[in-house]
């Protein structure tokens, strides 16, 4: 495993600060990532994916000509 390519993120309901390493180096702790175009948070919230989505959106309709 690759310690600069691996994070992890802890659920905000684990209360346990034990760190985790690869090798000697620790790995890091994320609040929130992209998985597939989706954003997973720590808190399992969805209003960073619902404003992307529809930041996407936006885009591509303003991007819309007439026929």
């Amino acid at each position: 495993m690759n310690v600069d390519e691996c994070k992890i993120m802890i659920s905000n309901d684990w209360v346990d600060d034990t760190e985790i390493q690869i090798g000697n180096a620790a790995v890091e702790t994320t609040e929130e990532f992209c998985n597939l175009g989706s954003y997973v948070t720590s808190d399992s919230s969805c209003y960073k994916d619902c404003q992307t989505g529809i930041g996407k959106a936006s885009s591509v309709f303003g991007r819309l000509k007439s026929v």
